[in-house]
């Protein structure tokens, strides 16, 4: 906490990444960014901040994701956004960019449809969620409850 105001971003992001690296090779990832992150939400006046900031516990727990569930993420939603771009929708939504007020319409119920088609799909993938991640947000609810 007393180097957090005075390092970038940029600074912030390489080092979370850096231990998250160190902690994954050693097997202790889950347990320490668990309790990086409890640490921070304890710390923390405003519920609704939490993660929403530039810390360090939430670098991490970026860092962390993109190590654990990037392969995850392509395998379950690469598939349905190549069919989204295929499709050339026009799913513009500004008032002040399309023509009409049904073509807003349309283009907003086009994009929930949209919306829809990929809430499914990580909803059905559930099974393939990857462990590393389930059990790190196991144990921060565990800490939190």
């Amino acid at each position: 906490r007393l180097l957090e105001s005075h390092i970038s971003v940029k600074v912030k992001e390489e080092f979370a990444f850096s231990l998250m690296n160190i902690f994954k090779i050693q097997e202790v990832a889950e347990d320490i960014l668990a309790d990086i992150v409890v640490h921070e939400i304890s710390n923390n006046d405003n519920e609704t901040l939490t993660f929403r900031g530039n810390s360090i516990a939430t670098k991490a727990m970026e860092s962390y994701i993109k190590m654990i569930g990037d392969k995850y993420l392509e395998g379950t939603l690469a598939p349905t956004l190549h069919d989204i771009l295929a499709s050339n929708l026009d799913l513009e939504v500004d008032p002040v960019k399309v023509s009409s007020s049904d073509v807003l319409h349309s283009h907003r119920q086009d994009l929930r449809n949209i919306v829809s088609i990929v809430w499914k799909r990580i909803a059905n993938s559930h099974s393939i969620f990857p462990v590393p991640l389930q059990r790190c947000f196991h144990k921060i609810r565990q800490y939190l409850e």
